[in-house]
């Protein structure tokens, strides 16, 4: 196999030199315009990288496995061959026939092993031409686009947004603004903004919202995302720094260990909780707590593919009659995973959605997937385990920055 490049004053030029050298066999694997150089003698042309599959080497044509040359050269240098000690005695061969003959194979299998190595070599070469070849497809979907953009395209990739909507991305700036604003870094930024902000809807965070009477906010999602550390987050928020009586239910009586786990929070923070083990009991629960401002429910984590249990849970939260619904979801999960999730809870018609464990991943690309697709708002997103920290409320500039650099 021979990979060569060709170069030429056009194409045509340069095709008729690979044919020339390497025949009608050759196969192009890319080709590409080369720009002159202003004040010297380059001028424009075209390079051609071609490769020619040749004769397939015959391996085997020796009979001698590279394992067993290694053997008949060890065999040359003792004197000895181990077939010699098998078969019945003949008459001997003048010593330096098979010396000769020996050395002769052995001499053949190292020819062998150069050309694996050059096989190898050229195999190398080959897959940085395809590696290129499918960089180029895959820009090719884009259209010709000015080197800021490029590198937003790539940065967004690299986050992890999904590649269509990436190309959307970029088409929609390259649509709305002109040739002088792409390249103007703040005019880019801020307009980057306004564009996430159109795709990610920010609802209000619990401890902002205004309501004349009481505020019941349910928290639901898969198991292990998080939702119990939240709820404790969100109550010690509106608790401490925005002055509201605050009360917690929970639900979570699945796991002992969550129910200890809330209820030495809330008594260390001064926080009324009540716990239920049926739905029928949620009212009580609220009647006990109606003199809160905000009622935090926690809910059990359930797999997403147990429908019957998702039942069980919505009605829980049908019994409290809970005004918001916050979907938590991990961003350490697969895009398809998030969208499955998002699908199946679907049915207890969660109005927000909570984002966490940003700080287990290196961007947020799979909020701007997720949220691309289903269309909710989101309220909070989480960045670790510390209580009330590691909360943000992402307005326009933190999706941001949150979107294009994660957390660092």
């Amino acid at each position: 196999m021979k990979i060569r490049k060709f170069i030429g004053k056009n194409f045509q030029d340069a095709f008729m030199k690979m044919k020339e050298e390497m025949g009608e066999d050759a196969i192009i694997l890319s080709s590409r315009k080369l720009p002159g150089k202003p004040g010297t003698a380059q001028k424009p042309g075209y390079e051609v990288t071609a490769v020619l599959d040749e004769k397939t080497l015959n391996m085997g044509s020796t009979g001698i496995k590279p394992e067993a040359a290694v053997e008949k050269y060890q065999q040359m240098q003792s004197g000895t061959s181990a077939a010699s000690l098998n078969r019945p005695p003949q008459k001997p061969e003048p010593a330096e026939k098979p010396l000769l003959k020996d050395g002769k194979e052995f001499i053949n299998q190292l020819q062998h092993f150069s050309q694996i190595e050059t096989i190898k070599e050229e195999l190398s070469g080959l897959k940085t031409s395809l590696d290129g070849m499918m960089e180029f497809i895959k820009d090719s979907h884009l259209p010709a686009l000015p080197e800021n953009l490029k590198i937003l395209y790539k940065k967004l990739v690299e986050m992890e947004v999904q590649e269509n909507l990436s190309r959307t991305i970029v088409q929609t700036i390259l649509a709305q603004l002109s040739a002088a604003d792409i390249q103007d870094k703040d005019i880019l930024g801020t307009f980057l903004k306004k564009v996430f902000s159109s795709v990610v809807k920010i609802a209000p965070p619990v401890e902002k919202v205004k309501t004349r009477r009481q505020l019941v906010a349910a928290l639901v999602g898969p198991t292990g995302v998080g939702k119990t550390t939240t709820v404790a987050k969100i109550a010690a928020n509106c608790k401490i720094l925005h002055g509201k009586k605050v009360g917690i239910i929970t639900a979570d009586t699945f796991r002992i260990a969550a129910v200890e786990q809330i209820q030495t929070f809330a008594n260390i923070a001064g926080i009324p909780i009540e716990v239920v083990y049926e739905p029928s009991e949620v009212k009580y629960a609220l009647k006990e707590l109606q003199d809160m401002d905000v009622v935090l429910m926690d809910t059990v984590g359930r797999s997403h593919k147990k429908s019957e249990q998702l039942q069980k849970i919505k009605e829980f939260i049908d019994a409290a009659d809970a005004q918001q619904v916050h979907l938590v979801m991990s961003l350490t999960s697969s895009t398809k995973n998030l969208l499955n999730v998002a699908q199946q809870f679907s049915i207890m018609n969660p109005n927000r959605y909570i984002f966490s464990k940003l700080d287990e991943v290196s961007g947020a690309g799979n909020l701007l997937n997720t949220v691309y697709k289903m269309k909710q708002p989101v309220s909070y997103i989480t960045t670790g385990q510390n209580v009330p920290d590691d909360l943000l409320y992402p307005d326009s500039n933190i999706l941001s920055r949150l979107l294009l650099y994660g957390l660092n």
